[in-house]
């Protein structure tokens, strides 16, 4: 944790970090813009992970519904990194030192990376999907219709714990 510390020190003394602490626009603009980035993410995860569990909220196939949504969440996944990293620069102590902070890190790694495997599962298979993998798809569908939320929920944690 010494490591964390040092790093938020350092960052909270870098120029841009300065900066955007003297502008009473740009902080709030930028949380505006990822709470936006959320939005887009945590619908096209939802619709996707829905599908796969056979709740028809559209009218496509499960690799069809992958490759409409996806692109969307991918792309509102770069929006939340660069607006997050910008939030971390200008309170680096709010966030590098929030314990929240970093279970929410570790739950959008595990996340991500079970959204890829899902779609790989997926993508390759279609509806022609076996038994056992249509049942390991079905589960990690669940899985991530609890963590995305988890991750919305450690978020706003943050704000609320030091």
């Amino acid at each position: 944790m010494h490591l964390v510390s040092a790093l938020a020190a350092w960052l909270s003394q870098t120029t841009f970090s300065a900066w955007l602490g003297e502008q009473t626009w740009v902080l709030p603009t930028i949380q505006s813009i990822h709470i936006l980035a959320v939005a887009v993410v945590m619908i096209c995860m939802i619709i996707v992970n829905l599908r796969v569990l056979g709740f028809s909220l559209i009218q496509q196939s499960l690799p069809q519904a992958f490759s409409r949504f996806l692109l969307p969440a991918w792309c509102g996944l770069c929006v939340l990194l660069l607006t997050g990293l910008i939030m971390i620069i200008g309170e680096p102590q709010r966030e590098l030192a929030n314990t929240v902070f970093w279970v929410k890190m570790l739950l959008i790694v595990v996340a991500v990376l079970s959204s890829l495997g899902l779609a790989r599962v997926v993508g390759r298979s279609g509806a022609d999907m076996p038994r056992k993998k249509r049942l390991l798809a079905s589960t990690v569908a669940v899985s991530l219709l609890l963590i995305w939320p988890a991750i919305l929920a450690c978020g706003r944690w943050i704000a609320y714990t030091q």
